[in-house]
């Protein structure tokens, strides 16, 4: 399901809307795991900046952050 941010269309034309959109995704989330990992840029950057924001216990990484780290590559 989209994060909220919608390709950053949504969150620019409906900042509200996808800040909300945002928050219901992290909380589902949170109920069954505790990381988020995502192909998705633009969900990386709009749902780190929500955790934070909302406090809310979730690490969010771009598979290709996981696929560095196994190989021994420091971010």
């Amino acid at each position: 399901q989209c994060c909220g941010s919608g390709a950053k269309i949504t969150s620019n034309c409906y900042p509200d809307f996808s800040a909300e959109v945002t928050k219901e995704r992290l909380l589902e989330s949170k109920k069954a795991a505790d990381t988020i990992v995502t192909a998705c840029t633009t969900c990386v950057s709009t749902m780190n900046k929500a955790v934070k924001k909302q406090n809310i216990d979730l690490e969010i990484y771009d598979i290709s952050m996981l696929v560095a780290e196994a190989m021994g590559i420091e971010l």
